[in-house]
């Protein structure tokens, strides 16, 4: 049997597809997504996740899958997939980590200045990519 006739398993046994997920959920693995904090209340959960644990345990059963599916492991920016930089970050400075960064430290970029605008920021963060 040729290798073009050997079925191609989707999913890992027990676990998860693309396709179990939605829309908003796909977005959070590539765009951002962060455990509810003290004052949020359950209403602003957003995907199903409750930590950062189970969040990086999808995304590593769907991470093939998704880059698959959109063709690139980069954004339309040319930055990474979120999750991956969640996973990059907690693999150098421990999971328990994750919770006390900002997705500033997470997508490894300087924190914004206080009253510092928009603008004034991007200046800032293009400049120092020079």
């Amino acid at each position: 049997m040729s290798q073009s006739h050997v079925p191609i398993r989707k999913r890992p046994a027990g676990g998860r597809s693309l396709k179990d997920f939605s829309i908003v959920e796909r977005l959070c693995f590539t765009s951002g997504w962060h455990p509810l904090r003290p004052w949020e209340s359950e209403q602003a959960r957003v995907g199903r996740w409750a930590d950062w644990a189970s969040y990086l345990r999808d995304w590593g059963q769907v991470r093939n899958e998704l880059v698959a599916h959109r063709g690139s492991a980069v954004r339309s920016d040319g930055s990474p997939l979120f999750a991956d930089l969640v996973a990059a970050y907690a693999a150098i400075h421990g999971l328990a980590a994750l919770d006390k960064a900002s997705p500033f430290a997470i997508r490894g970029v300087p924190e914004p200045k206080a009253g510092e605008t928009l603008e004034a920021y991007q200046r800032r963060i293009g400049d120092e990519d020079d």
